[in-house]
C-alpha cells in the first residue's frame, strides 16, 4: 500500500499576555489593558478566564495581531497612554 503524502502541520498560535504585549509595543501596561477592555479596533484581544471562580478575567493576544499592528505602525510617532 502507497503512503498518501502528509501535509505539514501549522504552527500553533503564540498567545501574549497584556504584559508581554505591551513589552514588544513599547506601550504602557495600562494602555494596552485599556485597549483590550474597551474592544479598541487597534489590536483585537481575547477575554480568558483564570482558574476556579475567583480568578479575574485576562486578556490575551495573538502574536500575528502585535506583529501586524507593529508593521503598520513602524516609523509612526508611540502611542501616547491617552488615547
Amino acid at each position: 500500500m502507497a503512503r498518501r503524502p502528509t501535509e505539514p502541520r501549522p504552527e500553533p498560535e503564540v498567545w501574549l499576555s497584556v504584559e508581554q504585549t505591551a513589552e514588544v509595543l513599547a506601550l504602557p501596561r495600562t494602555t494596552v489593558y485599556r485597549w483590550a477592555r474597551d474592544g479598541d479596533a487597534r489590536l483585537p484581544a481575547y477575554q480568558t478566564w483564570g482558574e476556579g471562580n475567583r480568578s479575574p478575567v485576562q486578556f490575551r493576544f495573538k502574536k500575528s495581531d502585535v506583529d501586524r499592528y507593529q508593521a503598520s505602525t513602524a516609523g509612526q510617532e508611540p502611542v501616547s497612554s491617552e488615547t
